[in-house]
């Protein structure tokens, strides 16, 4: 019985690899900057996260093994796949981080296709302006979206899929505008005047986690004289 325990207490242990990974993760900077300091709030909640990390790290086959001896410090997560859904799976664990927490910082980071979009087409307004030889007869294209047309909830993963064609009309070549993968929102571009009172509003409206909550986020362009001032990306449903 004693020899037994032995065995199994031994390869319980963390492998010496597993160890330098997660001592490079907690020496990390942007690690204690960002995260250390929020599960050390709570009691026992640091040590937990650790547990998990060593845990996963554990079950990782002697491949991915090698990748975290080659790539040590935190360069493992972008050189080793697996190294950052382990570090997430370890964060997101239900007795480390809230359930209601990790919900909304989900969808804070899918909100952020949204916010991202809407710059990048106020950029390709901003572009299409500084191309025209007289601004005070300047026409914008025509109103566009949403696009893509689909509902992207009923798309796979929840995603309406990246379509070429979804882009090829007038409005969004004009703006040199496109998606380039799997978006949760639909895009829209509405002018409202265009010369001397130049204005317009970029729209992005989806359910990103489709619960039935639909959101819509806008930017506003408005002409300052030579230049447009843009809002920041707003929800505003």
């Amino acid at each position: 019985m004693l020899a037994t325990l032995l065995i199994l207490t031994f390869a319980a242990a963390p492998s010496p690899t597993c160890k330098t990974f997660l001592q490079d993760v907690l020496k990390d900077p942007g690690f204690q900057a960002q995260v250390a300091g929020q599960l050390k709030a709570q009691p026992g909640v640091y040590e937990k996260f650790q547990a998990h990390v060593l845990e996963g790290c554990g079950a990782l086959p002697a491949t991915d093994l090698s990748c975290l001896q080659s790539n040590p410090g935190m360069a493992s997560v972008d050189a080793c796949p697996f190294a950052k859904d382990l570090l997430q799976k370890a964060l997101f664990a239900p007795d480390v981080m809230d359930p209601k927490v990790t919900e909304q910082l989900q969808r804070q980071a899918m909100q952020s296709e949204a916010k991202v979009m809407l710059r990048a087409m106020g950029t390709g307004i901003q572009s299409l302006w500084a191309q025209a030889n007289d601004p005070n007869t300047f026409h914008f294209p025509a109103a566009a979206g949403p696009t893509p047309a689909m509902d992207c909830c009923k798309g796979p993963n929840h995603q309406c899929p990246l379509n070429p064609s979804d882009w090829a009309g007038a409005t969004w070549q004009a703006l040199d505008f496109q998606a380039y993968g799997p978006t949760r929102y639909r895009f829209s571009f509405l002018p409202k005047h265009s010369g001397k009172k130049a204005s317009f509003t970029l729209r992005a409206e989806g359910d990103p986690a489709c619960t039935g909550k639909r959101e819509v986020w806008e930017v506003k362009g408005t002409r300052k004289g030579d230049h447009f001032e843009l809002t920041e990306p707003t929800q505003v449903r």
